[in-house]
């Protein structure tokens, strides 16, 4: 699907249910689901609650298959309940405002240049310079996160 015409089907959604079991290191869905202004429903394993900060619908990840599709069924009934009270639109006006200020690409275009433009390096900066690497990643970090990372 062409993504202007996913982001047009994201304007139609209320919910995204994402009962995620993989080890996410971020997660572009919930971005999105973010910026589309959509509850999210997820579990919260990997990286899902530093990516969605306090504004998903998370339960507790849990490798037993049933007991986690207990957990995930329930908290989406919670949602689906309660989708129109003015709490859960509030954090989703919340979650909107997050995405647009952390995620948009105004934002994160120039951290991403100079964190991928290491001069004097090819295409693996962290084989050929794990120094100047590893300074350009701390720098990130700080940007993205604060100095307390």
């Amino acid at each position: 699907v062409p993504y202007d015409e996913l982001r047009e089907h994201w304007k139609n959604m209320h919910i995204l249910a994402y009962p995620s079991t993989w080890l996410e290191t971020s997660c572009r869905v919930a971005m999105e689901a973010m910026s589309a202004r959509c509850a999210i429903v997820t579990s919260n394993y990997g990286a899902l609650p530093e990516t969605c900060c306090e504004f998903a619908y998370m339960y507790n990840y849990t490798e037993d298959k049933n007991k986690h599709v207990e957990r995930f069924a329930d908290t989406l009934e919670d949602v689906m309940d309660s989708y129109w009270t003015k709490d859960v639109q509030k954090n989703l006006d919340n979650a909107l405002e997050y995405s647009h200020t952390h995620y948009s690409w105004d934002k994160r275009i120039n951290q991403w240049i100079d964190f991928l433009v290491i001069e004097n390096t090819g295409h693996c900066p962290h084989d050929e310079s794990p120094l100047e690497f590893n300074k350009h990643v701390l720098k990130w970090l700080e940007l993205t996160l604060g100095s307390n990372y």
